[in-house]
């Protein structure tokens, strides 16, 4: 992914350089690569890349968030960025401006949209239609969907049988608690009790193992990783849901049991 930045202004310049200075970006077919890219292509300071049958000389190694498809991304000058990229019938995709003291991102937007008939979008609003676009038009939704649904189902089975084989092994100490006076209600809250105990622990397992394999793949450059705050709630909401689904049946079991258990041989 080929970025060209204004060559007077350098408007956009990386600022987290690991090595190279932004007036870098000026010299003869000097490119800037990613940290990530530049090991996937096996390129430093002072290699030369071909892109496209142009020479580039990596001047720079910057740090950048990494994107979706974890591909190299390459920063360079717009008149170079021409000629590197691929000829299309449209080469400008899009325009990036900021508003002026006391213009929200909003009304700039809407000025632009009134004055040239042209869409303008806020960051958020860019940010949505990426997302909008990925979700409508590619695979990845589905591909999501089907492993997360996959998953859920998987540990719902095993989360039922453990517990209703838990309940088994322990149908006369039910019956004994039932002997002695227990009500329905508490034991069905003993089931849920251990249940969402158990449901806690393997979240914490679930989310710090997932933690810990993205942050050691995101360091290796290997991998975009992400775990806002919004995953993990659903993440805890859907584990309540599955563990809560995987009880009744135990809970079934245990309320249709009768006290007369204890004695039987």
């Amino acid at each position: 992914m080929i970025f060209g930045l204004d060559p007077v202004s350098l408007i956009g310049v990386p600022s987290r350089l690991v090595e190279g200075r932004p007036d870098d970006l000026l010299d003869v077919d000097a490119v800037f690569v990613d940290d990530a890219g530049a090991e996937r292509l096996g390129v430093r300071v002072g290699d030369t890349l071909e892109l496209n049958d142009h020479r580039a000389r990596v001047r720079g190694i910057m740090k950048t968030q990494r994107t979706f498809a974890s591909i190299p991304l390459i920063y360079t000058t717009y008149p170079r960025a021409t000629l590197y990229a691929p000829r299309e019938r449209h080469m400008l995709t899009f325009v990036l401006c900021a508003p002026k003291p006391g213009i929200s991102d909003e009304e700039l937007a809407r000025r632009i949209e009134r004055e040239t008939g042209l869409g303008a979008f806020t960051s958020w609003e860019f940010a949505k239609r990426t997302l909008g676009y990925y979700t409508k038009h590619t695979g990845i939704t589905i591909n999501f969907g089907t492993t997360v649904f996959l998953g859920f189902l998987v540990g719902l089975a095993i989360a039922a049988q453990t517990f209703y084989t838990f309940t088994i092994e322990n149908m006369r100490h039910f019956g004994a608690l039932k002997a002695m006076g227990a009500t329905n209600a508490t034991l069905v809250s003993m089931i849920l009790l251990q249940a969402l105990v158990t449901g806690c622990i393997g979240y914490g397992v679930g989310v710090g193992g997932a933690t810990l394999f993205g942050h050691l793949a995101r360091n290796n450059k290997q991998l975009a990783f992400k775990m806002p705050p919004e995953l993990l709630v659903g993440s805890f909401v859907l584990m309540l849901v599955l563990v809560a689904t995987a009880s009744l049946i135990s809970i079934r079991k245990v309320v249709k049991v009768e006290p007369a258990i204890v004695f039987r041989g």
